[in-house]
């Protein structure tokens, strides 16, 4: 066939092709009702379930829990905090190690400080006496799977205000990069050939593959190399010859001296195209932890190409397949059984909820701390603390200032009931000062609404200016615009304890709270106007 008829088919096909498959393929998010079902269930399952063997693995569905809006005195939860807590650190294996950082993270990083150090200290020590990554003792190889959980750990701790320095990144990344395979795979227990001239490696799998390709982009975010490679694919339904090509971000300042950018990329590209060529959902062996490494890697991907997806490909596969595998007890049964029901109802339900996305701040899913009945904002639901709650919705400074004038808007009343993560994106920086004295003023508003809505925003900033007016709201007579100001003081001063206020606080007992805030601004901004009652 001339290439020219070719060209013309294929440009049929481009057009024709996503109406054929946009009508035919489910469209799941994590607010679809059947991924909120299967979530419910799940949890309900993990809520009762028995301590685990392993230390490692109460802390996997303790942090499956917290992560879906459980609180730290859930008596599952208190349980999983106490095995951690006072388990043995050297006693621990590296899979523990790392998930019990992540979970104590999740939970209460200034409060567990010294226990999470004593472990991130032993997870670097191990490090270093296997060479770049981690493997079990006596092996000589490294272990791709267990180096996912301590990239993932390492993350996940710097972005809790604990010190990972960077040479152990460093270290990480480069074994990666020279383990890879010439098809751009990686091995469960890999060789490492000391150079980047790449070989074959043993145990090949979509698992192991999306380890170790999954924790390559989490080394480079932490490093600030996340820039897409220019000839990055992403995969649709279309042939491969008809795939978009994603255009490069500006990179950031990198941090690495010794991760070349160039085999960084060559590593993305070429592992890329590997998933790309070999996926498919379905894994004979440990299934859902298969899928908790695919969404990890697919989640910090999307961030380093800079595109934000709702229902991918992929999510959609897996939604599909874990409907046909929960039990009626809510637990999710792979066909191996090796990990357990409990672990691998955690892993399914990690995934469903798209766990690494929220993570990283590029989830538009909310969650609610209170209400009553179903939001009015029905077509985006999520889950927390195991109920059906109202999904987020990303906003503009300057669309939020129309919502908070319209005040009987139904997405202003939604917009009360998220979380402070719900994010207000600057969009005209010449018009900010002006938008930020007004919201300011707002938080006097009479309106409920007004106030906690305006309190939420101006406490995502790290704007000095805002303090005095979050400190006055310490005093709002609705406890919950209180705690959001409580909040928003402890993100712009980064004092994650803060100085107090329970949820039983009256207005008027306030004061002591309210004037360690005004000290705590004194030595930052000793020259500020007097605030109200000094």
């Amino acid at each position: 066939m001339p290439s020219s008829a070719c060209r013309s088919i294929g440009a049929s096909l481009a057009l024709l092709l996503p109406l054929v498959f946009a009508g035919s393929l489910p469209a799941y998010t994590i607010g679809s009702p059947e991924v909120l079902a299967m979530v419910q269930d799940g949890l309900k399952f993990l809520e009762t379930s028995k301590n685990h063997h392993h230390v490692g693995g109460d802390a996997l569905i303790g942090m499956t829990l917290t992560k879906n809006g459980y609180p730290e005195s859930h008596p599952r939860v208190a349980r999983a905090i106490k095995r951690c807590t006072e388990a043995a650190v050297r006693d621990r294996n590296n899979y523990e190690l790392a998930l019990i950082i992540i979970f104590l993270c999740d939970v209460g990083p200034q409060k567990y400080h010294g226990t999470i150090n004593a472990y991130l200290q032993e997870l670097f020590r191990r490090q270093s006496q296997q060479g770049d990554v981690w493997t079990y003792e006596g092996q000589e190889l490294g272990d791709t799977s267990q180096s996912q959980y301590g990239v993932l750990a390492m993350w996940t701790a710097s972005h809790a205000g604990f010190d990972v320095p960077v040479d152990r990144i460093e270290k990480a990344c480069n074994w990666l990069i020279r383990t890879q395979t010439p098809a751009g795979a990686f091995g469960y227990h890999a060789r490492d050939p000391g150079n980047y001239e790449r070989r074959n490696q043993d145990e090949v799998t979509l698992s192991v593959v999306a380890a170790g390709l999954g924790s390559i982009y989490i080394c480079a975010d932490m490093l600030g190399m996340t820039s897409a490679p220019a000839e990055i694919q992403i995969r649709t339904e279309l042939p491969p010859a008809l795939v978009p090509v994603v255009a490069a971000r500006e990179e950031r300042a990198s941090r690495s001296r010794s991760v070349a950018p160039r085999y960084l990329t060559r590593a993305q590209i070429d592992g890329n195209k590997w998933m790309q060529s070999n996926y498919k959902i379905k894994q004979n062996i440990w299934p859902f932890y298969y899928l908790y490494a695919l969404e990890r890697y697919h989640s910090f991907r999307e961030i380093a190409e800079g595109r934000k997806e709702d229902s991918p490909f992929w999510y959609n596969d897996g939604v599909e397949y874990l409907l046909s595998t929960q039990q009626e007890n809510g637990s999710f049964r792979e066909s191996t059984t090796t990990v357990g029901l409990e672990l691998s109802t955690a892993f399914a339900v990690l995934f469903l909820i798209r766990s690494t996305k929220k993570a990283i701040g590029e989830a538009s899913e909310g969650r609610l701390r209170g209400g009553v009945g179903l939001p009015s904002n029905d077509s985006k639901m999520a889950l927390y603390g195991g109920r059906i709650v109202a999904a987020d919705v990303t906003k503009s400074l300057s669309d939020l200032m129309n919502l908070l004038e319209d005040q009987e808007t139904a997405e202003l009343k939604d917009l009360i009931s998220f979380s402070p993560d719900t994010a207000f994106v600057i969009d005209d920086p010449a018009a900010y000062q002006e938008q930020m004295a007004q919201l300011r003023r707002m938080a006097a508003h009479k309106s409920y609404e007004v106030r906690m809505v305006a309190v939420q925003a101006l406490g995502q900033t790290r704007d000095l200016d805002n303090v005095p007016a979050l400190i006055y709201a310490l005093s709002d007579p609705d406890a919950r615009v209180a705690r959001a100001a409580r909040d928003g003081l402890r993100f712009i001063s980064r004092r994650l304890e803060g100085f107090g206020l329970t949820e039983s606080i009256k207005p008027g007992d306030r004061g002591p709270l309210i004037l360690k805030w005004k000290q705590w601004y004194r030595t930052i901004r000793p020259d500020a106007p007097l605030l109200e009652g000094e």
